[in-house]
């Protein structure tokens, strides 16, 4: 679909997104903020022909165009109209108070883009957005000009309200599209300051132009056609035009009045400051010319500008008041909807309703701070930031605090559009320093990336730890602040005890902030790898809650670790039906993830590694590193899990560059993890890799730990160990490992170290035993790796196990050693070879294959020609002897 973009009328219920790779589109519930990528919709707005032919003669001659007057010119009305008959496809964004983070702006223009993408059917542009990482400027910019010249057509991406931005916008993609842009994107940039971005030398060589608020003064003209005055006189145009000074709110609402009241002639000119002017336009014509009850409604629901059918009965009283609404809207009260009628959200024009708010703060100051107050108290759930706004305006710092503590978890765990540091800094005093505001400050600066500065606030606090007899909230809030911001694994299982014992606090506040609280425990078991399946219990409750009580996005960050956890433990089916069910996703570039990164993409890499698909592993274990490379939980388990696999499956190249990801891992314990362990464990694997066995047994060798702290990466170092170290020392890590929880990975991995142990000493029995068993538990999880390694003895022992009888030959079969043992060979020869470890005849291959007897044959022979060897036997120890 190709023309004007009028509306996205599906966003304000859900919200699209690209599945990567297959153009698919996954639903998920919304938080109503998706009409800010909507073209807004105006009741009877005021026909501005002039302006139109002004921003299309603008548009078409240069590929960047600056709106800037301020507030109430009708800047946003303007474009809206000409977008609807400009004949391009339009992506908008409207900026809002939260978007003073690059990233912010940059995931902003891009989900605009999408959305128009979604609104033409256009796969392959979505396709060309994809994979962008909004934190990552340069390529989001290439991105982005892929996806314009995909178009095949121009395109005009408007941002509106950019002065919200302040100065985020030049660092921004938005930044790098006005220095160099495709061809292809109209930039149509409505905002307050003309000199926001540096844009004189576009202007220079002609690439740009400026339209400020005189070309959006209304003219004589322009209110005699939009009044329908034609009848009357001159003068009483010119007096119009002289009340308002042609500031189109001051302009429009006039004209309601002029339309209303009849009086429109006969007043006269006034040289007040258009704040003035149409604060008394609106005391003075606007309500005097509503039915009472109307304007008595109209001013208590104004206290907020963006509300709903419930939010507005609930600061009204009134249980009509989506009937109300509408009837502001009929009338052209400055009011915009957006979406249906059964989710409407509406949106007063900030000018209009900032007058409004002044007017009743003049005529009755304890009634305005009551409707503040009301505010603050309906919208607590809701929006806990804008409550605290509320609270505070309402002259109630105490409540506003109040709601701050009460609240902290869900703007922390579920709010990623907000910023709880921002409302912090307007706490006054005293408040500002009582120790729980401290704290949870310090959470703020921490999840904003400010680690050091957030530990130092911390610790600073009058009081560094609560008494035994504090109450629950304070319990609860100090603990979950020691899980954002201790580092000691001792102290963070502490608290992390602390916090489930007063989860009750969090449950009691209702479902939205005990599924955060929740999920910040959840998440806190996922970063520590300690108890999972409790947290593994969090997270199922937090996503079920989240789902419940609308917080998407506290349920889909919940359902993420699940995915992991669930793959953690082992039960990679259950976190394959998570993955099914949350798709991926492209949005790693909040805070959150600057934490946690993307465990869903690590979660299918970990899945594809222990089923021995290290192709697969390599692709997923990548994109997690590139999703959010800063997080240190996540991606430097991908980085590990990478090196493993460059260990096994990679050549020369892949392992020198696999020693880089390994320098990318902390060297020291960060949020309770031993990093510096799985260092050892990468690089003593790569050492043995490059042949190098001696310094792999030195590195192994020097570890002095608990293992079960990390038992997947337990179960390589006990087959170094058992290499390089010796298979005693190797028994007394497996007896120390056994009795823990282990997921079939673990069992399968232990178990085969233990076979060959036993082969070792030459108990072939035991041995044969043990093989079984870990091929039984293997087969019922799809867990191949624990049998591919390049470990001769392996090779030998399954070999011997074929003959010695196994329920598990078609397992054994199917086995494929890794890629780079076998680049000489046919996928047919790889399958034949796979059945060569059973003691399945060569008809009997044939049979199982569905060839004939001598094309197996010939294959055999070609295989063994490629191996060097002359027998089966010989083939399968030659294959576990290539490195």
């Amino acid at each position: 679909m190709t023309g004007p973009i009028t509306a996205f009328p599906d966003l304000l219920s859900e919200t699209y997104t690209s599945e990567m790779g297959r153009g698919s589109f996954h639903r998920h519930r919304s938080t109503g903020l998706e009409a800010r990528f909507a073209v807004p919709e105006f009741a009877d707005p005021l026909p501005r022909p002039r302006v139109c032919d002004a921003l299309a003669k603008a548009v078409a001659c240069h590929r960047i165009t600056l709106l800037t007057a301020p507030s109430g010119y009708g800047k946003t009305t303007a474009v809206a109209e000409w977008t609807r008959t400009c004949g391009h496809p339009v992506a908008w964004l409207s900026l809002n108070r939260y978007d003073t983070d690059p990233a912010a702006i940059s995931e902003g223009i891009a989900a605009a883009l999408r959305r128009l993408a979604v609104t033409m059917a256009r796969d392959d542009i979505l396709d060309a957005l994809a994979v962008i990482d909004a934190a990552e400027v340069g390529a989001l910019h290439e991105a982005v000009g892929t996806a314009v010249d995909v178009v095949g057509e121009p395109i005009v991406l408007v941002v509106d309200d950019l002065q919200r931005s302040g100065a985020a916008a030049n660092t921004s993609v938005l930044g790098a599209l006005l220095e160099q842009g495709p061809a292809g994107l109209r930039l149509l940039l409505i905002g307050h300051d003309p000199h926001q971005l540096p844009v004189s030398s576009q202007i220079l060589a002609g690439d740009a132009t400026r339209l400020d608020s005189s070309a959006l003064l209304f003219t004589a003209a322009e209110i005699q056609s939009a009044a329908g005055l034609a009848a009357r006189s001159a003068t009483e145009v010119d007096s119009m035009l002289n009340r308002t000074g042609g500031w189109a709110a001051a302009v429009r609402v006039a004209l309601l009045a002029s339309g209303q009241t009849g009086a429109a002639a006969g007043h006269p000119t006034r040289a007040a400051a258009p704040d003035d002017l149409l604060l008394d336009v609106i005391a003075d014509e606007v309500l005097p010319g509503l039915p009472p009850e109307l304007a008595a409604f109209l001013l208590d629901v104004t206290t907020v500008s963006e509300l709903d059918g419930v939010l507005a009965a609930g600061i009204s009283g009134r249980s009509d008041a989506l009937a109300l609404l509408e009837e502001c809207r009929r009338r052209g009260l400055f009011l915009d909807r957006f979406g249906t009628d059964g989710a409407a959200q509406y949106r007063w024009h900030d000018v209009f309703a900032s007058r409004c708010r002044k007017l009743v703060a003049l005529r009755d100051p304890e009634h305005s701070r009551a409707l503040h107050l009301r505010a603050a108290e309906l919208l607590t759930t809701r929006q806990p930031l804008h409550a605290i706004d509320e609270a505070l305006l309402g002259g109630d710092p105490r409540r506003a605090t109040e709601i701050l503590v009460d609240s902290w978890i869900l703007l922390l765990a579920g709010r990623a559009e907000e910023s709880p540091e921002r409302v912090l800094t307007r706490i006054p005093e005293p408040y500002a320093s009582r120790d729980d505001v401290r704290t949870i400050t310090a959470c703020a600066i921490d999840l904003a990336g400010r680690r050091a500065e957030a530990q130092a606030l911390f610790t600073s606090r009058a009081t560094r730890t609560p008494r035994p007899e504090s109450s629950e909230r304070t319990l609860f809030t100090d603990a979950c602040a020691r899980l954002f911001l201790c580092d000691d694994r001792a102290e963070l299982i502490e608290a992390l005890g602390v916090a489930h014992d007063n989860l009750s606090y969090a449950r009691s506040l209702g479902a939205a902030r005990y599924a955060a609280a929740q999920l910040l425990l959840g998440r806190a078991h996922f970063m520590l790898r300690y108890e999972m399946h409790d947290g593994i219990a969090l997270l199922t409750s937090a996503e079920t809650l989240g789902n419940d009580a609308g917080e998407a996005t506290i349920a889909r960050r919940a359902a993420g670790l699940l995915s992991f956890c669930s793959a953690w433990v082992g039960d990679h089916g259950a976190s394959r039906e998570i993955l099914a069910r949350i798709q991926s996703s492209d949005e790693y570039s909040d805070s959150w993830s600057t934490q946690v990164g993307a465990p869903e993409l690590a979660a299918e890499g970990w899945i594809a590694y222990w089923e021995g698909d290290f192709a697969a592993a390599r692709t997923a274990f990548t994109k997690t590193i590139d999703a959010h490379a800063v997080a240190v939980g996540i991606s430097s388990i991908a980085r590990q899990y990478l090196v493993l696999i460059a260990a096994l499956d990679g050549d020369a190249t892949e392992r020198r560059n696999a020693y880089s990801l390994v320098r990318q891992m902390p060297d020291h314990e960060v949020r309770g993890v031993p990093w510096e362990l799985y260092r050892v464990v990468a690089l003593a694997k790569l050492a043995e890799a490059d042949g190098d066995d001696d310094r792999a047994g030195r590195l192994i060798r020097g570890v002095r730990v608990d293992w079960r702290e990390i038992p997947a990466s337990a179960t390589v170092a006990v087959d170094l160990i058992r290499r390089h170290v010796g298979r005693h020392a190797a028994a007394a890590m497996v007896k120390q490992l056994a009795p823990l929880p282990l997921g079939d990975h673990i069992r399968a991995s232990l178990l085969v170290t233990s076979a060959l142990i036993h082969r070792a000493d030459g108990d072939y029995p035991a041995a044969h035993e043990v093989l079984e068993r870990a091929l039984t538990v293997a087969t019922a999880g799809k867990i191949a790796k624990p049998f591919l390694d390049t470990d001769p003895a392996l090779a030998d022992l399954l070999a011997e196990h074929a003959r010695w009888g196994t329920s598990h030959a078609a397992f054994i079969a199917a086995l494929k050693p890794p890629t780079r043992v076998l680049n000489d060979l046919s996928d047919r020869e790889n399958q034949i070879l796979g059945y060569l470890r059973t003691t399945m005849t060569l008809a009997e291959i044939a049979a199982e294959v569905g060839l004939s007897i001598n094309t197996v044959k010939t294959h055999t022979r070609t295989l063994y020609r490629k191996l060097s060897v002359g027998n089966r036997r010989d083939a399968i120890t030659a294959v576990a002897r290539r490195r």
